[in-house]
């Protein structure tokens, strides 16, 4: 029997449970004074990063890192940004006026999620704060560690897959000859959170505020490859 060519995609999709929670914020104002909605958000964003201070303290060996315990593992704060518009009537004619505006935006990484639903309760209390969302994610050793597995896994899917095609057809040496590397690993994580507010003291205390409970969902990364076999 003559040699056959087979062609097959091996897929993999892993499951693991989110490690931290990535909260995405917004921070903005407009009005008539660029001066007063610069000087509002930038004051707004003062007192939020004085709230993730108190959740990311350094730690105490010196190295200026935070501190693995914790319940903030990063927190990132945009330069501020203006923008201005010529004001118009309702039938677009501008009236000689203009509206200014400011904004920042912030990246939050939560370890502690009860300290997520805390500070999502307070944010919705806060005014020119707007939670965009929160995604569930793993650490970069994680990610790491489940892209090597997810490739490993896919190409074995191929073997398999090749293996079964050659079995059918009367093949019993399946040998590989090229192997085409599909999509970098990509990970996916969703959002959910329970009804249930738990019942504490502030924010930054000892206790957790009286926030919504976010339950961590599983984060799913897929990987795929394309891989040639010669079967005989």
């Amino acid at each position: 029997m003559a040699p056959v060519t087979i062609h097959v995609e091996g897929h993999s999709t892993l499951y693991r449970l989110a490690e931290r929670a990535a909260m995405s914020v917004d921070i903005s104002s407009e009005g008539p004074s660029q001066d007063i909605v610069s000087t509002d958000v930038t004051a707004t964003a003062r007192k939020l990063q004085s709230e993730l201070d108190e959740l990311c303290p350094l730690s105490a060996d010196g190295s200026g890192e935070i501190s693995p315990d914790a319940p903030v593992s990063f927190y990132a704060l945009e330069a501020l940004s203006t923008w201005s518009r010529a004001d118009t009537d309702k039938e677009g004619n501008e009236t000689g006026g203009r509206t200014y505006g400011a904004r920042t935006h912030l990246d939050i990484r939560f370890r502690d999620f009860s300290r997520l639903g805390a500070m999502t309760d307070m944010l919705s209390k806060m005014p020119l704060i707007s939670v965009k969302g929160v995604t569930w994610k793993l650490t970069e050793e994680t990610e790491k560690l489940l892209a090597v597995q997810s490739r490993k896994e896919a190409l074995e899917d191929a073997v398999q897959r090749a293996r079964d095609f050659a079995e059918v057809v009367g093949c019993k040496k399946v040998e590989c000859v090229e192997i085409t590397q599909g999509d970098e690993p990509v990970s996916y994580g969703r959002t959910r959170q329970t009804a249930r507010r738990s019942t504490g003291g502030a924010m930054s205390g000892g206790e957790v505020g009286g926030g919504l409970d976010f339950e961590p969902q599983k984060v799913m990364k897929n990987a795929s490859v394309s891989v040639q076999f010669i079967a005989s």
